[in-house]
């Protein structure tokens, strides 16, 4: 079985579902399809939905879904197939695209990282062959191995906050969430503006916030692009996945060094033992230059700051 993916936005995709007459899907279960039909020559043809963004998929024989492609668009191609059926678990979209994706929001030690990264069709393959197509459930020392052979291959770039810009940030009244919004907006600008990249390419962004706060945190500053949210977005897009790789490999680096620079391991997160490890570190350095690696509006720097 060969396959065809044509990438449309909702107008078009109700324009193809009533070539088909078929009705819109249903079913709880499939929340991504949404439409199937099957023409006489056996060609499957499904749409799947996510946010503004519609894929549909054209399987069958070679001929025949180029052929019924080709009533849709124009210099149709077969698309690789992929090891997974397509649905949810695959790809929801393997064109040129944008996606970024943030790492340190649930760490009281250390920054916050946005990677923003810039994927052909012919780049997914490279995601595929390191195996980041579910990259949260990658370790710590994988990302390590895998991050180079990205940053090599791809086009990309991150940026940060520090923990003491964040807190600068937050004793001005912004919100975590908007600190991260401005991040991400600020990734994809330097992205497009270092490459040249156009601005008709989908961006699609590891949902944390719903579209229209989001668009609220940055005003006239957003980004042109069309924006797609998505959580999870590193199990959808490859944009994002490989996003994901990039800001914890940024975030691990810089982690290594913060351990070395206060002479300690350092556990990740915001449990216990991470308490512990900041007791030891405020009884060494005193409160406020620890102010320079941790999140003040976390619970942990709370707790011991009233106890001074």
């Amino acid at each position: 079985m060969e396959y065809v993916k044509i990438k449309v936005d909702e107008s078009k995709a109700e324009e193809i579902r009533d070539f088909y007459d078929v009705p819109v899907n249903q079913n709880p279960k499939n929340e991504y399809e949404y439409f199937k039909a099957v023409t006489p020559d056996n060609v499957e043809v499904t749409c799947y939905r996510s946010k503004k963004l519609f894929t549909i998929v054209f399987a069958g024989d070679k001929e025949a879904v180029l052929d019924e492609a080709s009533i849709f668009a124009d210099n149709v191609m077969l698309t690789e197939k992929r090891s997974n059926d397509v649905g949810p678990d695959y790809w929801e979209d393997i064109h040129t695209q944008i996606g970024s994706d943030e790492v340190g929001i649930g760490d009281f030690f250390g920054g916050f990282y946005v990677a923003a990264v810039y994927l052909s069709g012919n780049d997914i393959g490279l995601i595929d062959k390191l195996g980041i197509a579910d990259s949260k459930k990658l370790t710590d020392s994988k990302m390590l191995e895998v991050a180079p052979i990205l940053r090599q291959n791809i086009k990309c770039h991150v940026v940060s906050a520090s923990a003491k810009k964040v807190n600068e940030l937050v004793d001005k009244g912004w919100s975590t969430h908007k600190i991260m919004a401005n991040l991400h907006n600020l990734a994809h600008i330097k992205l497009i503006e270092k490459y040249n990249l156009s601005s008709d390419t989908y961006i699609y962004i590891d949902q944390f916030e719903p579209e229209q706060i989001y668009k609220r945190y940055l005003g006239s500053s957003v980004v042109k692009n069309p924006l797609v949210f998505q959580t999870k977005g590193e199990s959808f897009y490859p944009s994002i996945a490989a996003a994901s790789v990039l800001a914890r490999f940024a975030f691990l680096k810089d982690w290594e060094q913060m351990e070395k620079t206060l002479g300690t391991e350092i556990p990740k997160g915001a449990g216990i033992q991470v308490d512990k490890v900041f007791i030891q570190l405020v009884k060494k350095y005193g409160l406020e230059y620890m102010k320079n690696y941790v999140k003040t509006l976390f619970r942990n720097y709370k707790d011991i700051a009233n106890k001074e």
